[in-house]
């Protein structure tokens, strides 16, 4: 069957079991909530083709407003590669974005040559660690001490990320504060965040992301509570390696200047993505503030995963 047969359609609530299943089956770590997740809050950003048998391809378009969208979980079941399923749904989840927005992403190097020959260019890489989190001893006082965030802590936090993205992404939030099997921590200091940081559940591994955070010093709180909660638990972590601006004279370096910081809490890196974007940053059309347009920020210490960036 030639992929002329087999029209794209959207990617329902129903297909989210058949689609953890397709994930798998290519190694990602992401599991039915993370699918559930996405089809729940972008439903018009995800695309399938199917066969007879069932679901053989997905995609998925995350929309932030009209600044930046996120081309995520491209993937096509390994008997079906080579029939132009790949390229049908990445077309059909670009057409999607809104016009003159960033659209960004990470790619293995399996798809990479798919999204060059789209005008996407690397603009950094997304840098995988894992293992087994190791609070690392910190003298901090009782404002920089990590605490559970609750669904009250929305308005801060949204606040907080979108200073540091220059995007909003208050429904993601909203969604993993309410999520039984996800916890989200923060450290504040005045009573306004400093950091926050995500752990959720993943096929393979628990995952942690975001990880936002405005110096080292909340960056080694707000990963200790993660380590507290994770506990002997294996755990990826999404670090990004760009080109992170230097800080103001007199300013402390942000998070995101030190890139190996997952080594200090005991974690090693595993493998490294391409982060893309297109239009090229300097393309007319593009956003000037392209570093904010493709989530790395220097506060940005760790990205959310490869499907929300």
């Amino acid at each position: 069957m030639n992929q002329g047969n087999m029209p794209l359609s959207r990617l329902e609530p129903a297909d989210v079991a058949a689609a953890a299943r397709l994930s798998a089956v290519v190694g990602w770590n992401q599991n039915e909530a993370d699918w559930e997740r996405l089809v729940t809050l972008h439903p018009e950003g995800a695309f399938a083709v199917r066969d007879e048998d069932g679901l053989v391809g997905t995609a998925t378009l995350v929309r932030y407003g009209d600044r930046l969208a996120w081309l995520g979980m491209v993937i096509v079941a390994p008997e079906r590669r080579g029939e132009g399923l790949g390229a049908a749904l990445i077309d059909r989840a670009l057409a999607a974005a809104v016009p003159g927005s960033t659209v960004g992403l990470d790619a293995t190097d399996l798809g990479a040559p798919l999204y060059l020959r789209r005008g996407f260019v690397s603009v950094g890489s997304v840098q995988r660690w894992a293992g087994v989190l190791v609070p690392v001893a910190a003298d901090v006082g009782s404002d920089g001490v990590a605490r559970q965030a609750e669904p009250a802590d929305l308005d801060s936090l949204a606040t907080f990320d979108i200073a540091a993205c220059g995007v909003d992404r208050r429904p993601l939030l909203a969604r993993l504060l309410a999520e039984p099997a996800t916890s989200v921590w923060v450290v504040q200091r005045g009573g306004a965040p400093v950091a926050y940081a995500a752990l959720r559940s993943g096929r393979e591994r628990l995952h942690v992301g975001p990880v936002v955070s405005a110096d080292t010093a909340a960056l080694t709180a707000v990963m200790n509570g993660v380590a507290s909660a994770a506990g002997s638990s294996g755990v990826f972590v999404d670090v990004l390696v760009g080109r992170p601006a230097a800080p103001a004279r007199g300013q402390a370096a942000p998070a995101g200047a030190a890139r190996e910081w997952p080594a200090g809490f005991g974690l090693h890196p595993v493998r490294t993505l391409s982060r893309m974007a297109w239009p090229a940053p300097g393309v007319q059309g593009a956003q000037p503030d392209w570093r904010a347009g493709v989530l790395m920020g220097p506060s940005l210490a760790a990205a959310t995963g490869l499907e929300w960036g």
